[in-house]
C-alpha cells in the first residue's frame, strides 16, 4: 500500500475500533486511542472487562458496537488475530490494521477473503501522523526515532500493507451511515 492509498484510508475513516485498548494511560494501546480521539476520529475501545476507556464507551466484542466500523486496529497477541479478523469481517469493517510486532497469515487471508484492506506490523498512530500531517493528526504509539531506517519516519511505503482497492465500511443491516 503506497502513501496515497494510506492517506485515502485514513482521511476516509471516521470510526476506528481499537481491539485491546488499554485502561493504563502509560501503554501504547492507550496513547494511540488518546491520539486518535484528539485527531477527530470516533474511537471505540474493545476490551473484555472495561466499560469505558478515556471517556469512550468500551465494548467487549466488535459485534456489540452499534454502527459501522471503518478500521479495526489490533493491539493483542498475534495468536488472537484470526478470531478478530473473523469478527471484523462479520461487522463489515473496511480495514484490519495490526499494530507493530503483530502479524498473521491467517488474519491476512480472512481479511482478503472479506474484501478488507489489511495492514500488519505497523503503528496506526505513527502512520496517521506521517500520512496525514495537514490534518494535524498526531497519534503516536512509539517515538518516531525508533522508526528511523524503517521508512516509517521518512515517507516510504508501509511494509506489511497489502495494496488493495480501498472501500468504505459497509453499513450493517439496521444501521445507516451518515452521508
Amino acid at each position: 500500500m503506497n502513501d496515497t492509498e494510506l492517506r485515502a484510508l485514513l482521511e476516509g475513516a471516521t470510526t476506528i475500533a481499537v481491539v485491546g485498548a488499554s485502561t493504563d494511560p502509560a501503554k501504547a494501546a492507550s496513547k494511540v486511542v488518546a491520539g486518535l480521539i484528539n485527531a477527530g476520529y470516533t474511537v471505540i475501545p474493545v476490551h473484555p472487562t472495561a466499560t469505558e476507556i478515556l471517556g469512550q464507551p468500551a465494548y467487549s466484542l466488535l459485534a456489540d458496537i452499534p454502527g459501522p466500523i471503518d478500521i479495526v486496529d489490533f493491539f493483542r497477541p498475534s495468536a488472537e488475530t484470526p478470531a478478530i479478523a473473523e469478527q471484523a469481517a462479520a461487522v463489515n469493517a473496511a480495514a484490519l490494521w495490526l499494530q507493530l510486532g503483530i502479524t498473521s497469515p491467517d488474519a491476512r487471508q480472512i481479511a482478503h477473503q472479506a474484501g478488507m484492506t489489511y495492514l500488519e506490523n505497523n503503528c496506526l498512530g505513527t502512520t496517521a501522523e506521517r500520512s496525514t500531517p495537514t490534518l494535524n493528526r498526531r497519534p503516536r504509539c512509539t517515538d518516531v526515532r525508533q522508526h528511523v531506517g524503517t521508512g516509517l519516519a521518512h515517507g516510504a511505503a508501509v511494509p506489511g500493507a497489502t495494496s488493495r482497492p480501498l472501500r468504505a465500511a459497509r453499513t450493517r443491516p439496521g444501521h445507516h451511515r451518515p452521508g
